[in-house]
């Protein structure tokens, strides 16, 4: 068994720069791979989720439309599944009155922008600040945290603790038509 211990000694002194060379190279990709490993795990990470966000067409469901457009009326956009982007969650619903002259068709539709963790209630707010236009609007009282009326675009919008809520209603080819006064009615009907 000495013999054994002697003979690796020998080895390992006679092969000590590589054996020096290799454990730098082993140590260099060891470090490397993790860094890697690091770096991918953050990037895919999305956001957390502290909120549950709101899915616009549960927030404006077709009896409401029905109520303010007609018996006739119809979903006009897909639910499609909500967009996560940053810290908020995205979603549309829309329904139309069935007019088969789309032009002259009455509209009621809603975007809602939910804030998914205290980050993107903040960045709702900010945004909701930032896309208030210089002129032609209205200030709406009592409705939500904030609300305006877009006299250019005829969109309501309202921020409503976690959510950006923008709110059209109207006639279809004409939205700078739109009033405040039916914008507020279809806000009335889904915001608590």
């Amino acid at each position: 068994m000495k013999h054994y211990f002697q003979t690796a000694r020998a080895y390992v002194i006679a092969h000590k720069k590589d054996f020096t060379i290799g454990a730098g190279v082993f140590v260099g990709l060891a470090l490397v791979a993790g860094l890697i490993v690091l770096i991918v795990a953050n990037i895919d990470r999305p956001a957390e989720i502290v909120y549950k966000p709101v899915r616009a067409c549960d927030l404006f469901t077709l009896d409401e439309a029905k109520e303010l457009i007609g018996s006739n009326a119809f979903r006009s956009t897909e639910d499609a599944d909500p967009v996560l982007l940053g810290n908020a969650v995205t979603s549309s619903c829309g329904y139309s009155d069935g007019n088969a002259n789309i032009d002259n068709s009455i509209v009621a539709a809603i975007k809602v922008r939910s804030g998914i963790n205290d980050d993107g209630i903040e960045e709702n707010k900010n945004d909701f600040q930032r896309g208030i236009p210089d002129e032609k609007i209205s200030n709406v009282p009592d409705l939500g945290d904030s609300a305006y009326f877009n006299q250019v675009n005829g969109q309501l919008n309202i921020l409503n603790g976690l959510d950006w809520i923008i709110i059209s209603y109207g006639v279809n080819s004409d939205p700078a038509g739109n009033t405040v006064d039916q914008a507020v009615a279809l806000a009335k009907k889904i915001i608590n």
